[in-house]
């Protein structure tokens, strides 16, 4: 939204949760990008610091346009360790309101990458667009079957454009990525 020659600013939300990595790196993509960012570190020491960092996200999700969840790495032998402890901070019932009302009555968006991604699909906000239950047929990221991480370049092909993430592209363009997962495929 242009007003009087200037541009709109988009508020971005980065939590930072236990096992979290990337959040520098979207902290930096969405600042130079233009957005005004902001962060919180949550707090797992005690059940007191817990229910203040629920509190404090709801609170910045209120507070903002989009929501960035930063993959992950925890030291979880299991797929998506890191991404089942996001999934289950989003599921805490302060969060959780917070966020149905951020994308269903504001129109947010939000952003999963590596284990924030898979946070995404455990909470059912992918592919539904809002909170469900997981069931044997959900989609869910999984183990590489070579058993270890994945680093090239792939091609992806753009299938849809009705992501707002998609505002700049075209069906069936083609774009050459950096991808590097241990889970995935």
């Amino acid at each position: 939204n242009r007003i009087a020659g200037s541009v709109a600013k988009p508020r971005v939300f980065v939590p930072i949760l236990p096992g979290t990595t990337g959040e520098y790196e979207a902290i930096r993509a969405f600042t130079k990008a233009g957005g005004i960012v902001d962060t919180f570190v949550f707090r797992s020491l005690t059940i007191e610091g817990i229910e203040e960092s629920f509190k404090v996200i709801a609170e910045k999700i209120n507070n903002s346009q989009i929501i960035m969840l930063p993959g992950g790495l925890c030291g979880d032998v299991q797929p998506g360790g890191s991404g089942r402890y996001i999934a289950s901070v989003f599921q805490n019932p302060v969060v959780k309101e917070a966020d149905m009302d951020f994308l269903e009555k504001r129109d947010g968006l939000i952003l999963g990458v590596g284990m924030g991604f898979q946070a995404l699909l455990k909470l059912g906000l992918l592919p539904h667009g809002r909170y469900m239950d997981m069931k044997e047929d959900s989609p869910a990221l999984t183990i590489n079957n070579i058993g270890r991480t994945v680093s090239k370049i792939v091609s992806v092909r753009i299938a849809s454009t009705l992501s707002p993430w998609h505002s700049n592209v075209n069906v069936d363009d083609v774009y050459l990525l950096p991808v590097s997962h241990g889970e995935g495929r």
